[in-house]
């Protein structure tokens, strides 16, 4: 599965891009940037880098300056990036033609912790709160709502378009998966067989990919989780955020 995937974990002490400079001491969550043909890494130890990693395997700096950068997107050539400033969780947009910064957003919340981070076809970014919240951000007016009030630690959120729904893990023991309804934002949840859930991607199949960061595995379901999940890849050292090369 090492070919497929590009699970952040992964990515450097497996050898994938041997002999580059490394510049990643935490890396979280990992996207493909398709405008530059790269890799776009949020580091979230310092130093506090977003890491460019070309396609032959060279890593470079594309952002520098943030706070503990978490969860990532990509929506219409921007990059989104999860943000954490003395408590107060966020999220900045950095324009991927030119490396400007073209969005900011801090929530009203007064304690978070912002982490995982998805967006909709819609124009809404979604962003989980690693204490118990979700929120939906209206991209054209930066509007906030919360969607999720109370669920356990979600994480990595991931937008389901073949159903339009927010998929969301939730890091603790002995959990189901749960969903947001990017039509009506109903919160609900899917019973899938328990686990400690942490972050999510899909493949052209519509299989969904789930990481279980405190079991060191991965896993695979079908699209509309109607079979047993599969194990797909183990032995890993806190797999977190994943994404899948189509």
């Amino acid at each position: 599965m090492l070919r497929y995937f590009c699970l952040v974990a992964m990515l450097i002490l497996a050898g994938e891009f041997a002999g580059a400079i490394n510049l990643l001491s935490g890396p979280e969550t990992v996207v493909y940037d398709s405008l530059n043909n790269q890799y776009l890494v949020s580091n979230m130890y310092s130093p506090y880098y977003v890491v460019a990693i070309d396609e032959d395997g060279r890593q470079s700096i594309f952002k520098s300056g943030l706070n503990f950068p978490h969860g990532m997107t990509i929506a219409n050539d921007i990059l989104y990036v999860t943000t954490n400033y003395n408590y107060k969780g966020g999220i900045f947009g950095y324009d991927l033609a030119t490396g400007e910064m073209v969005f900011s957003k801090f929530l009203n919340s007064w304690f978070n912790s912002a982490n995982g981070l998805t967006a909709d076809t819609s124009g809404n970014l979604y962003i989980s709160i690693f204490t118990s919240e979700v929120y939906r951000i209206e991209l054209l007016t930066g509007l906030e709502y919360k969607v999720v009030n109370s669920m356990t630690i979600p994480n990595g959120l991931h937008f389901d378009a073949l159903n339009n729904r927010i998929l969301i893990p939730g890091e603790a023991w002995d959990t189901h998966l749960y969903v947001v309804d990017a039509s009506t934002y109903v919160f609900s949840s899917i019973p899938v067989e328990l686990g400690m859930y942490s972050c999510i991607t899909e493949d052209q199949y519509h299989n969904i990919y789930v990481s279980a960061f405190f079991q060191n595995m991965i896993y695979r379901f079908n699209s509309d989780f109607s079979a047993p999940r599969e194990l797909v890849s183990s032995g890993h050292s806190g797999p977190e955020g994943i994404c899948f090369n189509k």
